[in-house]
């Protein structure tokens, strides 16, 4: 904190993560007429993410499942070498469609120049949709669920392609 930083009456710079400071200074200034509001020095514990939230990425991949079938295991598309593999004649259209409704309602951080992003859902899934790949014009969707809370998801990555390639 800089030279005009705010300070406790004892001289001390109560910090942004110092919460007792904080609280001392209120009761302190409390004691002596001052007007400041009165703050509970108790901290709420953390909540889970609410049912409106978690229904988000639910409510995206309800409508994914109406057009791309899941599997019973929790895949989208077939398998293929090394991914998942959804076949369209127009790979990158239905990537858009596919990406497009997946990430619905979520915020997209641009991830380089070729117009990826990634867009965390409120479970915490991470989804990283990149429309050019080291495949030719086979677009893909990497669906990592390592951190999520509760995932409704399975960890995948998907290739939209024209053409299964090659299975093992």
């Amino acid at each position: 904190m800089g030279a005009g930083s705010p300070k406790t009456p004892d001289g001390k710079n109560p910090g942004v993560n110092r919460r007792s400071s904080i609280v001392d200074l209120v009761g302190k200034r409390k004691q002596d007429g001052g007007d400041l509001f009165e703050i509970s020095s108790s901290v709420p514990p953390p909540q889970p993410p609410s049912a409106a939230k978690m229904s988000l990425i639910r409510e995206n991949v309800e409508k994914l499942k109406l057009e791309y079938p899941m599997s019973p295991s929790g895949y989208f598309g077939e398998k293929g070498k090394n991914a998942r593999v959804i076949i369209s004649d127009d790979p990158h259209g239905t990537f858009n469609k596919f990406a497009g409704t997946l990430t619905a309602g979520m915020a997209r951080e641009p991830v380089n120049d070729t117009g990826g992003w990634i867009s965390i859902a409120d479970d915490g899934t991470i989804i990283t949709c990149r429309p050019v790949t080291s495949t030719p014009n086979s677009p893909a969707i990497l669906i990592n669920t390592k951190n999520a809370e509760n995932p409704i998801l399975k960890g995948q990555k998907i290739h939209f392609d024209k053409k299964v390639r090659n299975k093992k």
